[in-house]
C-alpha cells in the first residue's frame, strides 16, 4: 500500500475533503496533531480477521464489562486515530460520541506500509490500557503497554490484563 501526499490549502484542500465526505471515502481518515491524513481501505482479509476477533474476544470482553468498537474515532476532533477496532467500557449509544477520548483496548491490524506501529504512543498518551498490534503476515500479536511492569521475558505483555487472556490463546482461537 502506499501513500501520496497532497500539499494544499485553503479551498482547494476544503473542496478536496468535502468531496471525499460527500463520497462516504474519508471513513479512515485521521487527523494527527492538525494534520490531515488520508488512509486507504484495507484488504477485505482485512476486515474478515476484524470479524474474527469481534467473535474471539466477546465473551471476555463482555465479561469485563466491555464493549467492541470498529472503525472509531479515538482522540479530539483536531487530533485522532482510528483504530481497527476497539474495547471500551459499556455506556449509552447517547454517551458514544463522534469522538471518544479513550479506550481499554485498541487493535491495529498492520497492512503493509501503514501506520499502525505510530499510532501506539498517541493511544497510550490518551489512557488506552493496551494497544495490540496483529500482524497478519506473520500471524503475530504483540500487546504493547505504557507499564514496563507488564512485560514478559521477550519485552512484551504476553497476556493481557484486561481481558486476562493469554497472546497465544487468542492467536490459537483466530486459527493460527
Amino acid at each position: 500500500m502506499s501513500a501520496t501526499t497532497i500539499v494544499a490549502h485553503g479551498g482547494v484542500l476544503d473542496d478536496w475533503l468535502q468531496r471525499r465526505r460527500a463520497l462516504g471515502l474519508d471513513k479512515r481518515d485521521e487527523v494527527w496533531n492538525g494534520t490531515h491524513h488520508v488512509a486507504p481501505h484495507a484488504h477485505a482479509s482485512h476486515g474478515r480477521l476484524a470479524a474474527r476477533l469481534v467473535v474471539v474476544l466477546d465473551g471476555p470482553a463482555s465479561a469485563a464489562g466491555l464493549v467492541a468498537l470498529t472503525e472509531f474515532n479515538l482522540g479530539v476532533e483536531d487530533d485522532f486515530r482510528v483504530p481497527d477496532l476497539g474495547l471500551v467500557r459499556q455506556q449509552d449509544e447517547a454517551d458514544l460520541g463522534l469522538y471518544l477520548p479513550t479506550a481499554e483496548v485498541v487493535v491495529g491490524i498492520v497492512s503493509p506500509d501503514d501506520a499502525s506501529r505510530a499510532k501506539i504512543p498517541s493511544y497510550l498518551g490518551r489512557g488506552v490500557r493496551e494497544v495490540w498490534l496483529i500482524d497478519p503476515a506473520e500471524r503475530v500479536l504483540t500487546v504493547h503497554t505504557s507499564d514496563a511492569r507488564d512485560a514478559g521475558p521477550a519485552g512484551r505483555p504476553a497476556r493481557s490484563a484486561v481481558l486476562g487472556l493469554d497472546v497465544e490463546e487468542v492467536t490459537r482461537r483466530l486459527g493460527w
